[in-house]
């Protein structure tokens, strides 16, 4: 998601001033945590945040998981270099102590959901984290890109003004809400008038979910959305491969006596053609069921041939298929409804 750099208020939670404007609207970081509250992340975001805490006063992450966090989390923001990822933390004003440290709590938590008896007796929970791990966190575990994504989805569904019967109104208990913001000023008329845009959201996505419009885009997904199942060998090397190949077409062995020559590793999977690569879906779409084997193909992790067990073409019934028809058709209307609409202004 593309910002623009701007200056976060130092050591507030959550920081002053707007992130977005939408229109005529506008969205603060304050506004944000009303967006976790209304789609249930603030509560886990907070325990997440407390819990990483309390266990980082006594413990210390393991090494390799943490390295392997540090990876992927500047791998998704695409911050190889060492400039890109001190750019983006002073854009932030986070220092790289506090950015480890907040992938600290974060390989903590994922090796111990919950911290042993010993040191947190069960009718105690972890000490509510501080303001400044809140800052960081919110950064660095996604909180503020997150509901950005979803402030934008309902802004664009409310401007449209469109839904099953015009339904602009969401209730909310407020109380539970001024419960959930403990120390955060959430005036209720803002948390009403958030609410309204998630109201719309729902609206929209209800009425675009219609019978005929779901079969309409499952007809048009029909190969896309097919889905096999399958038994994978996977081997070192492409000779490797092409001699399973060759002893299951010309010797017609077994899949169980092939993976005990070769010393791979048979794995069952159910994927859809739209997650494969072409040839492969192609060569799925063209096997016989219970045939021979597949392949070879070149993984990620080496070579493969595959044995195809079932093939599925989508059915609009199928709750699955019926929630990706949903969820595309939901895509494809909020991005013509947002297009040019959006001012990026705070980092996420």
């Amino acid at each position: 998601m593309a910002t623009a750099v701007s200056e976060v208020a130092s050591r507030l939670f959550p920081p002053e001033g707007l992130v977005l404007e939408f229109g005529d609207d506008t969205v603060s970081y304050a506004d944000l945590v009303v967006v976790a509250m209304l789609c249930d992340e603030w509560k886990s975001f907070l325990e997440m945040s407390a819990l990483g805490s309390h266990l980082a006063a006594s413990r210390q992450p393991d090494k390799a998981a943490l390295r392997l966090e540090a990876e992927r989390f500047r791998r998704g923001r695409r911050l190889e270099a060492a400039e890109d990822l001190r750019a983006w933390l002073a854009t932030r004003s986070l220092s790289q102590p506090e950015w480890r440290s907040s992938l600290e709590r974060i390989v903590l938590v994922q090796s111990c959901e919950t911290p042993p008896a010993s040191e947190s007796p069960a009718s105690e929970s972890p000490p509510a984290a501080l303001p400044d791990v809140l800052i960081v966190d919110a950064f660095c575990r996604s909180l503020w890109e997150e509901t950005c994504r979803l402030a934008v989805s309902w802004l664009a569904a409310f401007h449209t003004g469109e839904g099953d019967g015009g339904v602009r109104e969401h209730r909310v208990d407020l109380e539970e809400v001024a419960q959930l913001a403990v120390g955060i000023d959430v005036p209720a008329s803002r948390v009403e008038v958030i609410a309204s845009w998630q109201g719309a959201f729902d609206s929209v996505r209800r009425s675009l979910a219609s019978d005929d419009a779901v079969e309409r885009l499952v007809r048009r997904k029909d190969l896309d959305w097919t889905s096999f199942d399958f038994d994978e060998l996977t081997v070192d090397s492409k000779e490797a491969a092409l001699e399973a190949y060759l002893c299951s077409r010309d010797d017609e062995l077994e899949p169980e006596e092939i993976v005990l020559r070769s010393g791979g590793e048979l794995t069952s999977r159910s994927e859809r053609a739209e997650s494969l690569s072409a040839t492969f879906a192609a060569d799925l779409l063209a096997a016989p069921i219970g045939g021979g084997a597949v392949g070879p193909s070149e993984t990620s992790d080496g070579w493969s041939i595959t044995w195809l067990k079932g093939r599925r073409r989508p059915d609009a019934e199928d709750p699955d298929i019926r929630a990706s028809a949903t969820a595309e058709l939901l895509e494809e209307f909020l991005d013509r409804h947002s297009a040019g609409q959006v001012r990026w202004i705070g980092p996420v």
